[in-house]
């Protein structure tokens, strides 16, 4: 996982995303995360 991160840096990837970075969460938490808000119910 390291070296994919490493070589996407070395073409200039200025987006990565993934496994390597997080799991897949629910839309509230990623919100949370993203946003820095309390998710509305």
């Amino acid at each position: 996982e390291r070296k994919q991160v490493e070589f996407l840096k070395e073409m200039h990837c200025d987006l990565i995303q993934g496994y390597v970075f997080a799991k897949p969460m629910p839309v509230p938490e990623f919100e949370q995360l993203a946003f820095g808000t309390e998710a509305a119910d």
